[in-house]
């Protein structure tokens, strides 16, 4: 079953980070089949649009993740993960 996980980072949080965030987590989350990162200057705009472009191309088990930004730069995922379907 192919796995397909969403990452948000909210504006604010993205501004801190140093590094790439799309990149950042696509190499972060190896689990993962397929990654769609939400930010302020991704393609997606809502959740929602995330799960249906992972929908269409194939992912049965989709998860969503939050991201942040720590103090230092450095991208680290939080504990919460919402399972949206399988």
């Amino acid at each position: 079953m192919k796995t397909g996980i969403i990452v948000y980072l909210s504006d604010s949080e993205s501004e801190k980070c140093k590094a790439d965030p799309e990149k950042t987590l696509k190499k972060m989350l190896t689990e993962a089949d397929r990654v769609e990162v939400i930010t302020a200057t991704s393609g997606h705009f809502n959740i929602l649009d995330a799960w249906l472009d992972l929908t269409i191309k194939g992912m049965q088990r989709i998860f969503c993740r939050v991201a942040q930004c720590t103090d230092t730069g450095d991208l680290e995922l939080t504990d919460r993960i919402l399972r949206l379907c399988g």
